[in-house]
């Protein structure tokens, strides 16, 4: 007989977040299958009311078995390596976020499908929108997938997953190295993608990716704050994780010899982009211009994050 795969939910939570609670609630509707051991709420950066409110879900929800850590360094990734430095043994971890919630039957579809397996395979599910407030129809094109919903098309089976649902073991984790604190929430060089670089190194070391339709969470946006300056601040989040990724890879792959090769259109991209500002200002349709000016964000990024690295 196969025994209950041991499973934890790791939430890392920062700042003022008031939804954090609403999470927990969430998590405490679902259903619990038998190796459930913890939920993980790890809290970095300024103490806020976090602790508070997981205490006292965790004395109403005692089957919860919630576990409040404190990290002062206010990073993401760093967070996450903390709370599973804290297991001794091999765990299943759901990785998810502090502004989701869960369908019911999330924890026992992904543990039923882990049955088996200890290493080597990374299970995921569809991330579905929350939403509040008016979409900016504008700005749709330019918003990731945690903004619109994941899978964007749902009769392709995706080939990664995103950080708000997601869960593998804690031994293949440490094994990678954890996650790599340059990128995510609190990143100094301020790139964005903790989970997508942590996707790549798992494709790189030849894991298996599973996807779970039926393990669904929703995702909490409030399309009000969407702003256009918030949309150029994330495309070139992103695009400084890109920059990274793509001088490392040129540096793995080919040696320094290589590290000035910066893709030509994304140098082009950069030295047209003062020009498109200015094109965009000046008469185009507003989703023409919000896609000139969120691209053009996106490659200078892309520069920036290679020359933090190649200087």
């Amino acid at each position: 007989m196969i025994s209950a795969v041991p499973l934890v939910v790791i939430i890392p939570t920062h700042s003022e977040n008031t939804e954090i609670g609403d999470t927990l609630e969430s998590l405490s509707l679902c259903r619990r299958p038998s190796g459930f051991l913890k939920t993980i709420v790890v809290e970095n950066g300024p103490v806020c009311y976090a602790e508070a409110v997981v205490r006292r879900l965790a004395s109403a929800n005692p089957h919860l078995a919630i576990d409040y850590q404190y990290v002062p360094l206010a990073n993401k990734s760093n967070a996450q390596n903390e709370a599973l430095a804290t297991l001794t043994q091999n765990c299943l971890i759901l990785f998810t976020d502090d502004d989701v919630r869960f369908d019911e039957n999330l924890l026992v579809v992904v543990a039923d499908a882990a049955q088996g397996f200890h290493t080597g395979v990374v299970f995921g599910g569809p991330v579905r929108i929350n939403a509040s407030g008016k979409l900016p129809q504008r700005l749709k094109a330019a918003m990731p997938s945690s903004m619109t919903g994941f899978p964007a098309d749902r009769k392709r089976t995706p080939s990664y997953f995103l950080g708000a649902n997601y869960a593998a073991f804690s031994n293949d984790v440490k094994r990678l190295g954890g996650f790599d604190p340059r990128f995510g929430p609190g990143s100094k060089l301020m790139a964005s993608g903790d989970e997508s670089m942590m996707m790549r190194t798992m494709r790189n070391s030849g894991f298996e990716f599973r996807y779970l339709p039926d393990a669904i969470v929703w995702h909490s946006v409030d399309y009000s704050k969407i702003t256009d300056e918030v949309m150029v601040d994330r495309r070139y989040r992103g695009g400084l994780e890109r920059g990274i990724r793509l001088y490392l890879q040129s540096s793995d792959e080919a040696g320094p010899a290589t590290r000035h090769l910066i893709p030509l259109k994304v140098q082009l991209s950069h030295l047209l982009a003062p020009l498109n500002r200015a094109w965009a200002s000046v008469g185009w349709p507003a989703t023409t211009r919000a896609n000139a000016v969120s691209k053009a964000a996106y490659h200078q990024g892309i520069i920036k994050g290679w020359s933090l690295h190649a200087a």
